[in-house]
């Protein structure tokens, strides 16, 4: 309708004025006008994450994914929000749904290997994290996730060979100096 639509721009231009309580007046005010209104439920979540009012934004986000199931951004927000809260299943199921939708997104693979790791579920950090890799080979970071994931797993060539691609990548990285000795 006009008046969410109405509703959902004043509270965007509150949150350009940082005006984030007034923000979520007018957002909620949007979506109980509008209950479809994908847009308007994405930025409460922004707001509410803003606010570090993570229960509310995680919901916002999960109602702006369940009426648009295609928004990669909306699965990132919400993986990002469920792992600050440490509901990792949670974060991990956003995570592989933004995967889905974009299957060459290197930050969806490599969150999801992250928190799988966190879960001690190496099979799949591995999974997500050798995706990450082929995406973008070139990542201190991802090598750095798999060397540690290969280490847990106590494939040491393999956790040798990624430490040595991350110092190739980043020359000066003290973890992988570290754990580089640690592996041999």
């Amino acid at each position: 309708s006009n008046n969410a639509l109405n509703l959902y721009l004043d509270g965007i231009l509150l949150t350009e004025y940082d005006e984030d309580a007034q923000a979520v007046q007018k957002l909620e005010e949007a979506v109980k006008e509008d209950k479809k209104f994908w847009h308007a439920w994405s930025v409460l979540g922004e707001v509410y994450e803003k606010l570090e009012d993570y229960p509310n934004s995680a919901a916002s986000y999960q109602k702006a994914a369940e009426i648009n199931p295609n928004s990669l951004k909306n699965f990132m927000n919400l993986g990002r929000v469920y792992k600050v809260m440490k509901e990792l299943t949670k974060a991990v199921d956003a995570y592989a749904r933004a995967c889905r939708i974009d299957p060459n997104h290197l930050q969806a693979h490599f969150e999801a290997a992250k928190c799988y790791v966190e879960l001690e579920d190496y099979d799949n950090a591995l999974n997500y994290g050798r995706r990450a890799e082929e995406i973008d080979p070139n990542v201190a970071e991802v090598q750095l996730l798999l060397a540690g994931v290969y280490q847990w797993r106590e494939d040491f060539e393999e956790a040798v060979k990624s430490y040595k691609r991350v110092l190739e990548l980043d020359s000066k990285n003290p973890d992988a100096l570290t754990y580089l000795a640690l592996a041999y």
